[in-house]
């Protein structure tokens, strides 16, 4: 009687611990994202663990901002993101993971325009990095996945990692414009930039 006691205890604490398991290893949500509302509001709205998913290629204004409590996946699925937002892409505040798992994404900011806000001159930076980031494929800062022509698109860098923050770039493809371009509009003078920074 006392043996079955203890085995049955045994049996019960197994189950216990393998549920905490299963649930501290559980996978997040797929949230398709195919337009630049769906985009946003899947970055505002996910949860940790969810990946969010490209389903179309997406043109927005606005800046994609993964808040500093948030673990989450883009996956861009082989299509791109051109952002006219007049700042970088991609804000990361949190832990972002990004993939392509078909191929061919990509994520760039096609606005040549400088903005200057307070003084200060903003560059269209890809992906800004304030958190940890790690980066398995795509690429960051031009339009096309032609390796041969000239990147005129984005003016910025690919990627900036600010201080303090934690980057992994495992794979993927990263550029930015002409070292001696122009800005069209506010600025007349060269400029410069990086392709990871």
């Amino acid at each position: 009687m006392k043996a079955t006691k203890l085995l049955s205890g045994v049996v019960a604490a197994a189950m216990v611990l393998g549920t905490g398991a299963l649930c501290a290893f559980a996978e997040g949500t797929t949230i398709p994202a195919g337009d630049a509302a769906s985009l946003i509001q899947a970055f505002s709205s996910a949860q940790n663990g969810d990946t969010i998913q490209l389903t179309n290629d997406i043109a927005t204004q606005e800046q994609i901002v993964v808040a500093a409590d948030k673990t989450v996946t883009l996956d861009l699925a082989g299509h791109s993101i051109d952002s006219t937002y007049y700042s970088f892409v991609i804000n990361n505040q949190g832990t972002l993971t990004i993939n392509d798992t078909v191929g061919g994404g990509c994520v760039f900011n096609s606005s040549h325009q400088a903005v200057s806000i307070d003084g200060v001159i903003y560059g269209h930076d890809t992906v800004r990095n304030f958190g940890t980031l790690t980066i398995n494929g795509g690429t960051f800062g031009d339009s096309d996945t032609d390796r041969t022509n000239k990147n005129n698109v984005q003016y910025g860098a690919a990627v900036r990692n600010q201080e303090g923050a934690t980057c992994y770039i495992n794979g993927g493809f990263f550029t930015c414009a002409d070292n001696y371009g122009r800005w069209e509009g506010e600025l007349t003078e060269s400029f410069y930039s990086y392709a990871i920074r």
